[in-house]
């Protein structure tokens, strides 16, 4: 969770961007604000009144004492920046810019950050694997001066950045024409049955969708009023389910153009998912519903209006109106993949509703309709889990990861429940080895931490093997949690048992001292 800034910081973040408008409109740079979502400003560049077509991001942070974040005996500034923004900002094709802006000074110092984190990632691989919230330091040189009359540096580097993707666009087009020419010489000079050379395989859809958002990133920095830019990061960014930049996006898009039905759809969808997804305010459902409602008879699929409705009424809590409007969906008469979906939708509001005769019915037809709708297993799966039929629920389970093998590496709560109906049935073995993935995922995973603990506190008296893996867990969980009894009961009979008495009287020796 973001920290509230106080007064004075916002006082100064004010002030630095005062005076750094002003310097970048000195140099007849035009600069449009983008809000707190990760960058702050977006800068076109432009010569002698003419635009070049190069932009680029910058975040920027003020302060009253630049000198304050200067590393001792070293020639650079280290501020510490959020790993989510790190991670997002290495995938942007559009330069990011990071200026720590002095104000008592009226000058900046900058750093080009793609290439400081590939760099650093270069040198420590690990750099970026750490929760979304932790920081990392970026150093930034004192040569690299932005003030009044110096700020050739900063648009050299954009430049030069330009050239670079322009020529990597006619390398690549220039392998392609090559490619082309030798097929078609293939086919001109052989005799024999000709073999085709293969296409390359399609991208995956996540690439498709970086590589649309880098196109329409170039095309928002040359010109920030298309609105047709705007509404494809906006779908882009919601099929890659990065809802922040996707609300972004459509706001703006908003702003230029609140008739087009692409717009009124991007924004009812966009707003229902935000709303559901990070739990906002209900004005947005409301607001979506109303967007929805308004273009009835005017999409290409007629049962996506009530289906996304329902969608929100569910997001609403109010399941019964849900599920009628999934049933008018269904009654238009969906495509399969749509159908499958809505299905599953239904049945998750009749289990909202206790009625898991009709939400089971609900998954059985969307697995009908389309056998690797993995919501619907795991839907189904965690019913069952709740319902003690944990022999059920586990083949459940595993059926979701055959239909969406990504969910083994990406998907702690399916994963989480796993383990936990593992447990149930006593597989402590394949359990503890689906609890570990849980927590590589998101370490500090309460339950699963909870989880891991039975485990082990079972395990390593029925197996060597697994002593030394409790030892280092019960060490860690005193470290972090020093009330944490059963982690030192758990530490103590571990020592005795493996003949460590000192150790083992030392930790009774904190324990009584820390209960006393």
């Amino acid at each position: 969770m973001q920290r509230r800034r106080k007064v004075w910081q916002h006082v100064v973040q004010k002030v630095s961007e005062d005076q750094l408008n002003e310097l970048l409109d000195s140099l007849g740079w035009e600069v449009d604000p983008i809000g707190d979502y990760g960058e702050d400003f977006l800068v076109r560049i432009f010569h002698e009144g003419n635009p070049t077509g190069q932009g680029f991001y910058i975040q920027l942070k003020g302060t009253r004492n630049v000198e304050q974040y200067a590393l001792k005996k070293s020639d650079v500034f280290s501020y510490g920046v959020e790993v989510i923004n790190l991670r997002q900002w290495r995938r942007f094709p559009t330069p990011v810019v990071f200026v720590l802006w002095d104000i008592e000074q009226r000058m900046g110092y900058w750093l080009h950050l793609q290439p400081f984190i590939e760099e650093t990632l270069e040198a420590r691989p690990q750099w970026l694997d750490a929760p979304d919230d932790s920081k990392r330091q970026i150093h930034i040189p004192f040569i690299q001066v932005l003030r009044d009359g110096e700020a050739d540096l900063l648009g050299k580097t954009i430049d030069t950045e330009y050239e670079k993707i322009t020529l990597a666009k006619q390398h690549l087009e220039r392998l392609q024409k090559e490619e082309l020419d030798n097929i078609r010489r293939t086919l001109e000079t052989s005799q024999e049955t000709v073999i085709v050379p293969q296409l390359p395989a399609p991208l995956p859809p996540k690439i498709q969708q970086q590589l649309l958002i880098a196109q329409y990133q170039a095309a928002v920095a040359a010109n920030p009023s298309d609105v047709k830019a705007w509404l494809g990061q906006a779908g882009a960014y919601y099929e890659l389910g990065e809802m922040d930049k996707a609300l972004v996006a459509i706001n703006k898009a908003w702003e230029l153009d609140r008739q087009a039905p692409q717009a009124i759809w991007y924004r009812a969808c966009i707003l229902a998912e935000y709303a559901i997804a990070k739990k906002g305010p209900k004005s947005m459902l409301y607001e979506a519903i109303s967007l929805f409602e308004s273009l009835r008879g005017k999409t290409p699929e007629p049962a996506s209006v009530d289906y996304n409705i329902g969608n929100c009424l569910a997001g609403l809590d109010d399941h019964q109106k849900a599920i009628k409007h999934y049933d008018r969906a269904l009654a238009a008469t969906p495509s399969p993949g749509l159908a499958a979906q809505i299905w599953k939708n239904r049945g998750t509001s009749y289990f909202h509703l206790g009625n898991h005769e009709e939400e089971i019915c609900s998954y059985k037809k969307a697995l009908e309709l389309n056998p690797n709708r993995w919501e619907a297993y795991s839907s189904w799966a965690a019913t069952e889990l709740r319902r003690g039929h944990f022999e059920h629920a586990r083949d459940l389970f595993m059926k979701s990861f055959q239909a969406n093998p990504e969910l083994e590496v990406s998907s702690y709560p399916q994963l989480y429940s796993l383990a936990y109906t593992l447990w149930q049935l006593g597989d402590l073995v394949e359990a503890y080895r689906r609890v570990n993935q849980v927590l590589a995922l998101k370490p500090d995973h309460e339950d699963g931490l909870l989880l891991k603990t039975h485990l082990l506190s079972q395990l390593w008296r029925t197996d060597p093997l697994y002593i030394s893996d409790a030892l280092t867990f019960f060490r860690s969980r005193v470290l972090d949690s020093p009330e944490d009894m059963f982690a030192r009961s758990e530490l103590y009979l571990i020592y005795n048992s493996e003949g460590y008495q000192d150790d083992a009287r030392s930790i009774l020796e904190e324990t009584v001292s820390f209960e006393g």
